[in-house]
């Protein structure tokens, strides 16, 4: 059963040398872990933020990089967690309830672990995937996650977070398919159904009556569909009155 821990503060002798500590008994410090007391920094589970090891390491080495004269900052909202339980529980970015808080419009993307394929030929069908991004510019804003190997999938969220980047550019890379990290491709498509259709609308697919569903397949065959309504315009227009009315999905065969 895990209780929680807490900073060992007691041998620093506070009273003695002024180092100021917050309520919970951690070394005060700001953004760039400098204390309150002239060239003494700390860093790690000794102050305030998760106590998790890869935390503690990236603070240490901007501390050093700062004494050495560099501008280096850590990026508190991009650290990811993992929960080593089975299956592990992995997160990086905003929750929906931070997100609530602040009053940001998002939307959601969730992919069941129950619709990998892969996921069921391992025998690991708990869990799903959560991706949050901003409903107005479609930049990624966090990715939560409960499956097997969580942790080492999360690392591909971290760097989209770290870069800035949006559905549209997260779901371009072409993954190996049916790899583990293809499944949180799969959740972010979902979530990428907005965009998809603003994109059908400017092309001029949405005019000729196609239906575009969220699957990574009908995605990726937007590009073909615009394509050859712009290059048949007639022929196009006529496939996707032909689709619309039969209330089919609009494909590159259609």
């Amino acid at each position: 059963m895990a209780v929680g821990r807490k900073p060992n503060t007691q041998a620093l002798q506070v009273n003695e040398t002024g180092l100021l500590l917050d309520e919970r008994g951690c070394v005060h410090v700001d953004e760039l872990c400098r204390s309150n007391l002239p060239n003494v920094y700390a860093v790690g589970d000794l102050v305030r933020g998760p106590m998790l090891a890869h935390k503690a390491a990236e603070e240490a080495i901007m501390v050093v990089e700062r004494i050495a004269g560099q501008p280096t900052r850590v990026n508190y909202d991009t650290i990811p967690w993992v929960i080593y339980t089975s299956p592990e529980i992995a997160w990086a970015g905003k929750s929906e309830r931070q997100l609530r808080a602040a009053a940001r419009d998002y939307k959601i993307g969730v992919f069941p672990l129950s619709a990998s394929g892969r996921a069921r030929a391992m025998g690991a069908t708990k869990g799903m995937t959560k991706v949050l991004a901003d409903r107005r510019t479609d930049r990624i804003l966090g990715v939560h996650m409960v499956a097997a190997h969580a942790g080492e999938m999360l690392a591909e969220a971290v760097l989209a977070l770290e870069l800035e980047a949006t559905l549209d550019e997260f779901t371009s890379v072409i993954r190996v398919s049916t790899s583990t990290v293809e499944r949180r491709s799969r959740s972010m498509v979902r979530g990428l159904r907005c965009s998809v259709a603003r994109r059908a609308i400017s092309s001029n697919v949405a005019r000729s009556g196609a239906v575009l569903c969220g699957s990574g397949e009908e995605v990726r065959s937007v590009a073909l569909i615009a394509r050859n309504v712009t290059d048949g315009a007639h022929a196009g227009k006529a496939r996707g009155r032909s689709a619309g009315a039969q209330g089919g999905v609009a494909s590159p065969a259609a």
